[in-house]
């Protein structure tokens, strides 16, 4: 029973997010190019986000693999929202450093949408 409910809760964390930035992020009927333009922003915002969580459990594993320790779930889930954390971090970190040299101010290379996409992060 717990392994079912553990399934439904992971599903559930790796769809949601997915669903929600495909309802926000391709434009709507009217205003599509009917090409790859239409799905970019939603791509690279799915690839940032799960991207990022595989990288930490990529390191987890291969960290366990070179110790010889067994990986934990608890372990590799800290691993995936370490990796969030440190996506985070690198992104607005030079998103920041990049908007101060170009743009005299670190908020203007972010933009609108970013916020958004940091929400998702961090669900």
């Amino acid at each position: 029973m717990i392994r079912i409910a553990a399934i439904i809760a992971g599903l559930v964390l790796i769809a949601c997010p997915a669903v929600w930035l495909a309802a926000t992020t391709i434009p709507v009927p009217k205003y599509r190019t009917h090409g790859l333009a239409d799905f970019l922003f939603l791509g690279q915002t799915l690839f940032a986000i799960y991207g990022s969580v595989l990288l930490g459990i990529a390191v987890h594993w291969v960290h366990g693999r070179r110790s010889g320790q067994p990986l934990f779930p608890v372990g590799v889930f800290k691993a995936g929202m370490y990796g969030m954390l440190a996506a985070c971090i690198a992104f607005f970190g030079g998103a920041s450093l990049y908007g101060m040299a170009k743009y005299g101010s670190p908020g203007k290379a972010i933009g609108n949408l970013w916020g958004m996409l940091v929400i998702f992060w961090g669900f």
